[in-house]
């Protein structure tokens, strides 16, 4: 797997600011990042879709359509350093070193979603997934082994090219894989490539136990897809891969007794690659924002992601009556030979000439689909058909492949007999002569349009020599030959190329046969050992079930026990509530008085200052009022003397008066 390597390791400050971007990005905690939710958060920075579309590939080089936690902090790092200066060309050196300044996001708030998910998915998650059928098994088993051509995993870009077939958001594609990924190291394996199959099989068909997409799936499922019932097996890390089994049907065929046969043991896979390679956990061309799906990729048959969709054909009952043409064959045909006659060629042509209206030279499965499922084959045997037509595995068929497909169609419908595990080389050669034939008569008869508008000209000339006639008959005659020779030798030549082919095919048909012999003796061996551990299964749910009666009857009393005591706390709830209310109410008056003492306080201490100066000044005051004091009764004495005095003056001009009055009498009377 291709790693993002950084030259320089985070700072202390990228790795803080990554780390908070991507969780908030990823509020299910996965550990990954997908295209679909990086998009408008990315899309902050201001860069063109196609700038963000090259740094998005440049960072997922394994192609899985999402970022674990190192290739998100490669991509910040490119956008911070393009955001810095965006004449910068978008190469790995991007993320190799540190930026000066982090670009800045507004972070999504997830919560709410969050919230109503997990509420959804309570809601459902007790109620069990239908288990997956043997037929389903054994096809998705049939697809994996042709997928991985023998290898024991199947890697996230090959499982998206078949997933993405199901048109199913890419959100719920990656809920499957990371439910399916068991370990989470972005590979597959057969159990658990059946299991996603299953899963979005049962989306398409509105299932409402896929939505949303649960959040566990049972033990009875995982074992439903032929996985050991181990627990440790279903536990632990996928260390190995047990024997497939093998389902028995009427249309068995050598490719699916192949398929079957016992598998080796897988590697096992480093436990350091944690990172989901799905959400299809798939190309990134097809979830990067502003890249597309690769046409170069190999890709699987389309008719097998209508197979598992419910919604996109309709099952249809098999009635070869009701279908005359172009699926009744116009000659009969023989269980041993696979030869093409030539007006079986001509009608399949015409039958796609008029299928292929835009002239195209090629069918799609939007057109060919419908087509085909109107022979009233099952969608197996049609899945099969375009499996082995399909030779370039370009997802449509050409004129070729088509002429094959509806050959092999008409065989099955009127021999019922089973698809070859390839297609002969009878049959492809038959289709390539009557391809050349067909192709030399369109020539000619362009030619002798030709010829006819020459006509005229051609009728004038007069051939005037016989012997040059003769001699160009002669060479005709000896070219003629000489292409009957090599056609012969060519046909011998394939003719031994066909038995060394059919003798290969004998090898490998008895080589079959005998693994299938020693895997059933294992599978007798494994039987009856399932027989004991179910017997004693059985003892222990016995066991278990006593335990589980006792265990409710715990739980009940547990259960009034909690009563009680929550209402007892209810109680005390209350008394400590009114409690803290009065002790409130207290503080509050504490805090009064302490308020109110201080200021008293401050009172009493601003008197004692005044009366420590006033003190003092009362004894100065005191003493200057006791000089007054004695100033004034001095004075008052002063006063009283004066006084006496002033009326002793007054008594004594009084008499003077008087005296002067007898004296003025007198003389006035003298």
């Amino acid at each position: 797997m291709v790693e993002v390597k950084l030259k320089v390791p985070l700072t202390k400050e990228e790795n803080e600011v990554y780390r908070r971007y991507f969780k908030a990005l990823d509020p299910d905690r996965t550990n990954v990042v997908t295209a679909d939710v990086a998009k408008p958060f990315l899309e902050q920075t201001g860069l063109s879709g196609r700038q963000l579309g090259q740094i998005w590939s440049l960072v997922d080089l394994d192609g899985k359509g999402f970022l674990i936690f190192k290739e998100f902090c490669a991509l910040i790092r490119c956008i911070s350093h393009l955001s810095a200066t965006p004449s910068v060309p978008i190469t790995s050196s991007l993320y190799d070193f540190p930026v000066t300044k982090i670009v800045q996001f507004n972070l999504p708030d997830n919560n709410s979603n969050n919230r109503q998910r997990h509420r959804r998915s309570d809601n459902i998650k007790s109620v069990p997934l239908p288990l997956i059928s043997n037929s389903d098994v054994s096809r998705f088993s049939q697809l994996f082994d042709r997928t991985t051509a023998g290898q024991q995993l199947l890697p996230g870009d090959k499982a998206r090219a078949i997933f993405i077939k199901a048109n199913l958001p890419t959100d719920v594609l990656g809920d499957i894989w990371f439910l399916c990924d068991r370990e989470q190291d972005g590979f597959l394996n057969k159990y658990e490539f059946i299991m996603a199959m299953h899963l979005i099989g049962l989306r398409l068909s509105q299932n409402p136990l896929m939505d949303p997409v649960p959040k566990k799936i049972s033990r009875k499922l995982w074992v439903s897809t032929g996985l050991p019932t181990s627990n440790s097996t279903l536990q632990s890390s996928r260390s190995s891969t047990p024997i497939t089994t093998i389902t028995t049907t009427s249309s068995s065929s050598p490719s699916s007794l192949n398929s079957s046969s016992a598998a080796p043991n897988s590697p096992s896979r480093s436990s350091s690659h944690r990172s989901v390679t799905s959400t299809s956990r798939r190309s990134s061309r097809h979830y990067s924002p502003t890249l597309s799906n690769n046409s170069s990729q190999r890709t699987e048959s389309p008719v097998i992601t209508r197979t598992i969709s419910g919604s996109s054909i309709s099952s249809r009952n098999s009635n070869n009556n009701a279908f005359l043409s172009p699926f009744t064959p116009l000659v009969s045909l023989s269980e041993n030979s696979w030869e093409i006659q030539s007006n079986q060629y001509k009608s399949f042509q015409n039958t796609f000439a008029s299928l292929d209206r835009n002239k195209a030279k090629e069918l799609g499965p939007h057109i060919l689909v419908p087509f085909f499922m109107k022979s009233g084959l099952t969608r197996d045997t049609l899945a099969n058909v375009w499996d082995l037509v399909d030779m370039n595995k370009t997802g449509t068929l050409n004129k070729k492949e088509f002429i094959i497909a509806m050959f092999l169609i008409q065989r099955v419908r009127v021999t019922r007999t089973n698809l070859p595990y390839k297609l002969p080389h009878e049959l492809l050669e038959s289709v390539e002569k009557l391809a050349k034939k067909y192709a030399e008569s369109a020539t000619l008869c362009m030619g002798k349009e030709t010829t006819s508008g020459l006509g005229i000209t051609l009728s004038n000339i007069q051939t005037n020599s016989s012997i040059e006639k003769k001699l160009k008959e002669a060479e005709q005659e000896q070219t003629k030959t000489m292409k009957e020779i090599e056609i012969k030798k060519q046909n011998i030549s394939k003719l031994k190329e066909q038995i060394e082919e059919a003798n290969k095919q004998l090898e490998e048909i008895s080589i079959t046969e005998s693994q299938c012999k020693s895997q059933l003796h294992k599978l007798e061996e494994i039987e009856d050992s399932l027989v004991s551990k179910l017997n004693g299964i059985n003892d222990s749910i016995q066991q278990s079930t006593a335990r589980i009666a006792k265990m409710e009857q715990t739980i009940a009393t547990t259960k009034k026990n909690s009563e009680q005591l929550k209402r007892q706390l209810a109680v005390a709830e209350g008394n400590y509530h009114a409690m803290e209310a009065k002790l409130t109410i207290l503080d509050e008056e504490v805090k009064d008085c302490d308020e109110q003492n201080e200021k008293v306080k401050k009172d009493i201490y601003t008197m004692k200052s005044t009366t420590t100066i006033l003190q003092p000044k009362i004894k100065a005051k005191e003493e200057e009022v006791k000089a007054k004091v004695e100033l004034l009764n001095q004075s008052k004495k002063d006063f009283e003397i004066e006084e006496i005095t002033v009326e002793n003056l007054r008594k004594e001009l009084e008499n003077l008066n008087n005296i002067f009055k007898e004296y003025e009498e007198k003389v006035v009377n003298n």
